[in-house]
């Protein structure tokens, strides 16, 4: 950064090749983080700021719990829908932000549907009743360096399988809001 105004930051790039010319660039100092430059010695604004404490509130998984139950229960479709989606490498945050909690913020199980042998997998028959459960949530992924959040919309196929335990599997995803990043204190 070279300059600055109420409004805009001056940068100026070093050349791709030895002996090129520099490149300046005027940015705004307002807009989304990701598509904006700040002063390296400016803090964070305080919508910006994200505690850096471990992850948290994530399942652990494989869950067993309630799974051979023959009837259907919202609360064993919520874990197995989370824990399809969540991971905790108990290690810590990793660059690579494999660390991710799967929160259900809305869930609604339809009327079961017919197996469908074209389309469905796993341990079930022509005679198996598959349950769409339709879950909006919110996945946040910790990495060293940054927490990404998502929001979206899914559906999932439910079933109790030949097995003689509840399975999920993710059938549709119908919404995925733009990822925030924020980057950790």
């Amino acid at each position: 950064m070279t300059a600055e105004n109420d409004r805009t930051y001056l940068v100026r790039m070093d050349p791709l090749n030895p002996g090129g010319s520099t490149v300046d660039f005027t940015v705004p100092k307002t807009g989304v983080y990701e598509n904006r430059i700040r002063a390296s010695n400016a803090n964070l604004p305080e919508a910006q700021k994200i505690n850096s404490l471990e992850p948290i509130g994530i399942l652990d998984c494989p869950t067993t719990e309630g799974v051979s139950r023959t009837e259907l229960d919202n609360a064993v479709l919520a874990r197995l829908i989370r824990c399809l989606s969540e991971y905790k490498n108990g290690k810590g945050a990793s660059p690579l932000g494999n660390e991710s909690r799967f929160d259900i913020t809305a869930m609604t199980v339809g009327r079961p549907r017919v197996w469908n042998v074209l389309n469905d997998v796993g341990p079930g028959t022509a005679a198996t009743p598959v349950y769409p459960v339709q879950v909006s949530y919110t996945q946040i992924w910790w990495s060293r360096d940054s927490i990404r959040t998502m929001k979206g919309v899914a559906i999932y196929g439910c079933y109790y399988s030949t097995l003689s335990q509840w399975v999920c599997g993710l059938d549709n995803s119908i919404k995925n809001e733009p990822i925030l990043t924020q980057p950790r204190r």
